[in-house]
């Protein structure tokens, strides 16, 4: 597959590379200079990109940043209204206006988000047969009004992060991939194997992360927590998490790029209770890859948490809050190097591409 061209379309409001906290954004690049690793002559459209982004496989397309609401989780009705005003289109007028300069054969969407009509907008721009359009959020076709679901949303190719999304949306005549992704493997150096007596929760402060529930649950066992991330809801900071910051339990912020390092591979493990179906939480297998195991509950809806996580192995599961106080005495237990260990086998860039991106790309040029 040497020299295939693969064309990689990034969100219009990121910054690319990533600054601090950024999941989608940091995938992106990681997944573009891995592809490249690979093989593949990789052209990114996105904004902010950068010269050190480059080398003689990687073209860079860079577009203005634009601030645009996303549709998100609403209600129909809502959903309805941004679906038929100008919004989705404006979205896409930067990839429009982007110059094509390579005969991409294949085409990563990373844009839209979850928004279905954007992918198809951008997969008819791109290339409808060889595009994939990455689901970096989900949308549930059961839940959305049939009028709405356009026959034309069914012809594309839909990238899921995790195992049981990809079956749900085949079983319901989606084309679907299991699409993960991958993680940069940090360098052996950065390995702790007597961590510090503290627990983070790294992400978003917003109720879908579920900083509260971590809180609670270093309450409740009384162990050392660290908070990190930036403040996505004020309400919700003053109201569910302030109230919560009494030592030794701590609201740190958004930190730069080497702190957050720093604070995360000396953990004894990485607290993730989320509330709603995260498709693959990157912090799960960032934190992993320095040898930091997880304490968390599988959120509810379709999660990569349960394609990553292996209790008793990698980390700690529980059903409750109260249960994983009692199930985190098993922390003592799980070995860092065997934690580390897992992420090199599954989990690296070239082993995800190997097992998924290759066969994945293969199918779909073939048909071309």
């Amino acid at each position: 597959m040497s020299q295939q061209y693969i064309r990689v379309l990034a969100p219009p409001w990121k910054t690319l590379p990533a600054v601090g906290y950024g999941g989608v954004e940091r995938v992106v690049v990681e997944r573009s200079r891995a592809l490249r690793a690979h093989g593949f002559h990789v052209e990114l459209i996105g904004p902010g990109v950068t010269p050190e982004l480059a080398d003689t496989t990687v073209e860079l397309h860079r577009l203005e940043k634009i601030d645009l609401q996303e549709a998100g989780p609403l209600s129909l009705p809502a959903k309805a209204k941004w679906l038929f005003s100008p919004a989705p289109y404006l979205y896409t007028l930067p990839y429009l206006r982007a110059r094509r300069g390579l005969p991409s054969e294949f085409t990563i969407n990373d844009a839209y988000r979850i928004e279905p009509w954007n992918a198809y907008l951008l997969s008819a721009r791109f290339g409808v047969a060889s595009t994939i359009n990455v689901l970096h959020g989900e949308f549930l076709p059961d839940r959305i009004d049939s009028r709405l679901f356009s026959p034309a949303l069914r012809k594309l190719t839909y990238g899921s992060l995790n195992i049981e999304y990809t079956e749900f949306l085949k079983r319901r005549g989606f084309r679907a991939f299991y699409f993960p992704n991958g993680i940069a493997l940090p360098p052996g150096d950065l390995f702790v194997s007597e961590p510090d007596d503290y627990v983070v929760f790294v992400g978003r402060i917003d109720p879908t992360k579920s900083p509260h529930a971590a809180i609670q649950l270093a309450r409740k066992s009384g162990m050392e927590l660290r908070i990190i991330g930036p403040v996505r809801d004020e309400v919700y900071f003053r109201t569910m998490i302030q109230p919560g910051l009494v030592p030794p339990i701590q609201y740190l912020g958004e930190l730069a790029r080497p702190d957050l390092i720093e604070q995360l591979r000396h953990s004894k493990a990485l607290v993730y209770i989320g509330t709603r179906g995260d498709p693959q939480p990157a912090v799960l297998q960032e934190a992993m890859s320095f040898g930091v195991p997880v304490l968390g509950i599988p959120p509810k809806g379709f999660s990569g948490f349960n394609d990553v996580v292996m209790h008793g192995s990698n980390g700690i599961i529980g059903k409750t809050v109260d249960d994983l106080v009692d199930q985190s005495r098993g922390l003592d237990r799980l070995d860092r190097r065997e934690v580390r260990r897992n992420i090199e086998m599954h989990w690296t860039w070239d082993k995800v591409i190997d097992r998924h991106y290759n066969p994945i790309i293969e199918e779909v040029t073939q048909n071309l």
